[in-house]
């Protein structure tokens, strides 16, 4: 499994979440008071996923990011438009765990090279480990 097919996705998560961390600051301190309202923290988070989901339907679409397209699943086939909007729903969505999620897909990768080379050992007879 390619891993590196994610990696539009990903980038596309956290520069939504950096934009919108920078909004959010930019906002905070222009008017500080609006930190002590009630609810005010559960509020930013609302705002922040629908405003993450359309600045990622927004980015995706005007920087070609189609995900599923790329995936070249022949059998299916997606509009330019909606694959933009799917795409940029899923990245939008996942922008404020874009850090937990590239630590994620690095470990997998670190995994699954890992299982590689213990196959390659046990298909040459070298065994894990062994150098």
């Amino acid at each position: 499994m390619d891993l590196t097919i994610l990696t539009p996705v990903i980038a596309l998560s956290v520069l939504i979440e950096r934009l919108l961390e920078t909004g959010f600051n930019v906002v905070e301190s222009s008017y500080p008071q609006i930190t002590q309202r009630p609810n005010y923290g559960k509020n930013k988070q609302v705002a922040s996923t629908i405003a993450g989901i359309i600045l990622g339907i927004i980015s995706a679409y005007l920087l070609g990011i189609l995900f599923f397209t790329s995936l070249k699943i022949e059998t299916v086939t997606i509009h330019p438009v909606i694959d933009a909007i799917f795409t940029g729903a899923i990245a939008g969505a996942l922008a404020p765990y874009s850090h937990q999620l590239v630590e994620a897909v690095l470990n997998l990768q670190k995994l699954l090279e890992a299982l590689k080379e213990a196959r390659e050992n046990l298909t040459t007879g070298q065994g894990i480990g062994t150098d």
